[in-house]
């Protein structure tokens, strides 16, 4: 008989933001069970407009990745932006979708038992065409709202869905764990984590030398408060630079080229995951500057954890799951406040050392997904699988 994990995952490997977590899940459940990692899928219409006008957005990849994961991708006519204004398309990329995971399992994997993992409310009805044995999500986004903090009435009413059909929900804010709740599910908190080779040295050769680098790492998205980001940025002196090292969101990308008329403005492009200490550690104070509204009050950032490694201080906006942190952190409570921060001595920001190791240790991917997989068991256990 056996087991099979089918872990959805919201992007292609090389672009996710939860490679460690992943790569993690990968090596603990591959000791008792197949573990098969769904890309996001490959739409035919995407990636013919994308050819038409001289781009290749990614190729489909399919068996073990360089990082020892199995992937598969599935092909699907549309994209989930047009889900989200034609609901038609979802149903039938989902049937599409559910056709191929459906022929995979019976020639790959017939008889086993399936795991399955979703990680969005676009998840749901794969999820309850394939029947799995044990369903469970990955609740890491609240997906009920855009990046504006507005109600999206589709993903609202999927999320709900997903999360009575599930047996279990993993989530890794408090909001969205108090969310489940409403909905009449109980559910796991299990925060972000990190872990990450900590021998990487400090950059020399990127940041001016001498100068105090405020930096921010990590996707440059519309959750990202451009207003106070300006504001701090014109508030600099000669010997600070503000720094952002992540690759450009389309919706966002004049932003960016506007804040590089500014010299105090560095940017780099995306870089390899696996050398991102290095740009933290040359950081003097590493930035959490989003938004407060209602889809941003779920985020619990991993840039903070990735901070928390790299050893260096922290300000960041009021995010509900940060203002635990304040005695270890700098969490502002408005704009001025942030700008103050940045601003000032190294030696006046709050920096608990102690604390950042005891955060270090307990938020390592071994310790987190050791945690799932304690739930997952019972939860088999329970069901007699």
């Amino acid at each position: 008989m056996g087991y099979v994990n089918l872990v959805l995952m919201s992007s292609r490997w090389g672009d996710s933001h939860r490679k460690g977590m992943y790569s993690q899940l990968n090596n603990t459940l591959k000791i008792w069970s197949d573990v098969i990692f769904f890309q996001a899928p490959y739409s035919i219409i995407v990636n013919l407009l994308y050819k038409f006008i001289g781009y290749k957005k990614y190729s489909r990849s399919e068996g073990n990745d360089s990082d020892g994961l199995h992937l598969f991708t599935p092909i699907v006519v549309f994209h989930n932006k047009i889900w989200n204004k034609i609901p038609i398309t979802l149903k039938i990329d989902s049937w599409l979708f559910h056709r191929q995971t459906a022929r995979y399992l019976r020639r790959y994997q017939k008889n086993k038992k399936v795991i399955f993992w979703a990680c969005h409310p676009f998840d749901y009805h794969v999820a309850i065409k394939i029947k799995p044995a044990v369903s469970i999500y990955d609740y890491y986004d609240n997906f009920s709202f855009n990046e504006d903090g507005e109600l999206n009435v589709l993903k609202d009413g999927l999320n709900r869905k997903l999360i009575e059909y599930c047996n279990l929900i993993f989530t890794t804010s408090v909001t969205m764990q108090s969310f489940a709740k409403t909905v009449g599910k109980d559910s796991h908190l299990i925060p972000n984590g990190f872990t990450h080779s900590n021998d990487m040295e400090a950059l020399t050769n990127v940041f001016p030398k001498g100068a105090k680098i405020i930096g921010y790492l990590g996707n440059i998205r519309d959750w990202i408060d451009f207003e106070l980001i300006k504001k701090l940025l014109t508030s600099l002196d000669d010997t600070e630079y503000l720094a952002f090292v992540g690759p450009v969101s389309k919706n966002v990308l004049h932003i960016v080229e506007d804040l590089k008329k500014n010299k105090k403005f560095i940017h780099i492009e995306a870089v390899d995951y696996r050398n991102i200490m290095g740009y933290i550690k040359s950081f003097d104070i590493g930035i959490i500057p989003f938004k407060r509204n209602k889809f941003t009050d779920g985020v619990f950032p991993n840039k903070f954890f990735e901070y928390i490694a790299g050893n260096i201080r922290i300000v960041s906006t009021n995010l509900p799951d940060l203002c635990v942190f304040r005695d270890s952190i700098n969490v502002a409570s408005n704009c001025e406040d942030f700008i103050r921060l940045c601003k000032s001595d190294l030696s006046l920001l709050n920096f608990d050392t102690e604390i950042y190791s005891r955060i270090m240790k307990e938020s390592n991917w071994e310790n987190r997904i050791c945690e799932i997989e304690k739930v997952l068991l019972k939860e088999m256990n329970d069901l007699n699988l």
